[in-house]
């Protein structure tokens, strides 16, 4: 054969190959849009496209890309202009050669990489202020396929399409899961065969009640079964379930058809705390797991007086500051991260922003100023500043405390009258306020100047301290700390005061007694209002067990000293 019926033949299977290509135009579509990239924009801007053609190849001569405005012709980059079948292809911008390695690593040896003949994708670069309409234009002139971009997506993330195969709608389109997207390579919110994930995740607390709903949904083409839903406490951190931490296992029961989500409540019960709730999803046919898992934060509240308010010094000298003292009395350790404290203007302050143990029988100084921590450096460690610390007032305030739920754990409404400058408010028992007692005024960190202590047991009857007592201002046993035992689970009481001519003097008000113990103070004052005079008296005590019909009586003496 010629020379010249060589160049015929083979003239003529180019044009029946370009032709043969070009007639399956309509199975080239728009995967992927990334228009506002993580680097320069005048570079890093690109259009990812594919051929769903299983056998046929795509000759891209002639293509074009438009933003609705300007069209740029298709350019090949190197590796020609044919899209084989199921071959992705990523059109990159001219600048992006010699100017950036943004996607270098990330476009796969595959992948057909191209450019376009004008400066920029196109009139002026895809907007980010604005959305913009994507076209994918054939020889002809026909548009084959079209997406218009929705703003909002995080910088470097682009628009990925979710099923190549279903209708070209905005719903069928996501944000990418990755940064930089996924030129050239399957989409991060493709649709799999085999993909399970966790949709929906809400934890509520009801007291010492958790209530844990999720909603598994199946996200892939095929039916999935044999899966099973952990719920567990991530209690070490690691995200993972162990056997130890585990509250609920739902194991499937019938498949999951494609599209189908199913919801789930897991119910439980857990100790006051905040906790890290995990749910995960075990199928091991999943093809991307990583939206198996779920955490959400959730707090158990506290029960009032899990942590006490216990002395405050609102009224300090021109050398002191002021501060509250909180006390852990047991029998757990409390985290005191993100409790409140506030004053009677009820703004909450956030007390601390990370863990902060307080262990049972702790103590734990809040103070607005650090040279607190100078004077009492052995409570370095115990003291938190607060930025924001409230002013409490001289005369009258209120302080209250609030755990993590902003529910109110304990508060005092105290008067100034309760005091003097200088000489801190103590909790001497159950919500009975007094001035302290110390020389120094005040105890913070330590145990107040008026406590009672633990009486033998079985050992009924009133104990009085100190006796003989000194009400007198001058800071030391102003004070008569009574406390008494009873044979009575629980109890009306009643305690009287007498002088030596049985004359009553004072009645002291007891709340019901539960727990066969009670306490109670006797500042020297009589029910009239004055000072009662140094002497003895007698101390009188009547228990009521209305349940059992019973009553019991003790009594004791106590001495009143003064120093005029």
């Amino acid at each position: 054969m010629s020379s010249q019926g060589k160049r015929g033949v083979v003239f003529c299977f180019t044009l029946i190959f370009s032709i043969f290509c070009t007639l399956s135009f309509s199975q080239v579509i728009l995967t992927e849009v990334m228009f506002d990239p993580l680097g320069p924009e005048s570079s890093d801007e690109f259009v990812e496209i594919f051929n769903l053609s299983e056998t046929n190849p795509i000759n891209l001569a002639g293509y074009k890309l438009s933003d609705g405005t300007g069209e740029d012709l298709l350019k090949e980059a190197g590796e020609g202009m044919i899209l084989g079948p199921q071959q992705y292809g990523v059109i990159l911008d001219p600048d992006y050669f010699g100017q950036s390695t943004s996607y270098d690593a990330l476009i796969p040896e595959e992948a057909l990489v191209l450019t376009i003949e004008g400066s920029t994708l196109g009139s002026a670069g895809l907007s980010n202020s604005k959305s913009e309409t994507v076209l994918l234009i054939d020889p002809m002139g026909t548009v084959v396929d079209s997406y218009t971009y929705s703003l909002g997506n995080l910088p470097g993330h682009s628009d990925e399409r979710i099923d190549f195969t279903s209708e070209n709608t905005q719903e069928n389109w996501q944000d990418s899961q990755v940064l930089l997207g996924t030129p050239g390579a399957p989409n991060s919110v493709a649709l799999c065969s085999y993909d399970l994930g966790i949709s929906f995740l809400q934890c509520m607390s009801h007291g010492d009640s958790l209530e844990i709903k999720v909603c598994v949904k199946n996200k892939g083409s095929k039916i999935a079964g044999d899966f099973s839903v952990l719920f567990f406490v991530d209690a070490n951190a690691d995200s993972l379930a162990q056997e130890n931490e585990l509250l609920c296992e739902f194991v499937s029961e019938k498949p999951l058809a494609s599209g189908d989500s199913l919801p789930l409540q897991c119910d439980s019960k857990l100790e006051s705390g905040l906790f890290v709730i995990g749910v995960q999803v075990s199928f091991s046919s999943d093809e991307k797991p990583k939206d198996n898992m779920a955490f959400a934060s959730v707090g158990i509240g506290f029960s009032p007086k899990a942590i006490l308010i216990n002395e405050i010094l609102f009224y300090p000298r021109s050398d002191e500051w002021e501060w509250i003292e909180l006390y852990n009395p047991g029998p757990k350790t409390i985290d005191l991260m993100g409790w409140y404290i506030s004053d009677n203007t009820f703004k909450k302050i956030k007390i601390v922003n990370v863990h902060f143990p307080v262990l049972p029988f702790q103590y734990v100084i809040l103070c607005g100023d650090s040279s607190f921590i100078s004077h009492y450096p052995h409570l370095r460690e115990a003291t938190l500043v607060l930025k924001d610390f409230p002013s409490l007032n001289n005369d009258r305030d209120k302080v209250l405390l609030y755990d993590f739920n902003q529910t109110p754990i304990d508060s005092v409404a105290y008067e100034g009258a309760w005091t003097h400058q200088g000489i801190s408010i103590e909790r001497a028992f159950g919500d009975q306020w007094q001035a302290c007692i110390s020389p120094s005024g005040s105890t913070p960190g330590a145990q107040n100047s008026i406590c009672f202590s633990e009486p033998p047991p079985n050992q009924y009857g009133l104990v009085v301290s100190p006796n003989p007592f000194s009400p007198d201002q001058d800071g030391k046993e102003e004070m008569a700390q009574i406390q008494f035992q009873i044979p009575f689970s629980e109890a009306e009481a009643r305690l009287r005061i007498y002088d030596v001519r049985g004359r009553l003097i004072r009645t002291l008000s007891v709340d019901h007694v539960v727990g066969g113990q009670g306490h109670a103070l006797w500042d020297g004052v009589c029910d009239s209002g004055e000072p009662a005079p140094i002497g003895v008296y007698v101390l009188f005590l009547e228990v009521l067990n209305a349940k059992k019909g019973k009553v019991a009586t003790y009594k004791t003496t106590l001495v009143l000293a003064r120093e005029w």
